[in-house]
């Protein structure tokens, strides 16, 4: 099924397994590296409005809002 630009089924089982392997890589950072330095909440905001425009340019014409 595609929306636009977009094909609905294959970017929800990409972005499954990215989230999933992302959360495990953190996971592991966090317990094997106690002193890692985390984001902000001003830095994590800013790296939220980074990826939006991103989505924005990859998918022009979706109309996406926000930012």
């Amino acid at each position: 099924m595609k929306i636009g630009d977009i094909d609905i089924q294959n970017s929800i089982l990409n972005l499954e397994m990215n989230v999933e392997v992302l959360s495990k890589v953190l996971d592991y950072v966090m317990q094997n590296n106690p002193s890692v330095r985390f984001p902000t909440p001003i830095e994590h905001a800013q790296m939220r409005s980074d990826t939006l425009s991103e989505i924005k340019k990859k998918y022009p014409s979706n109309g996406i809002l926000g930012g």
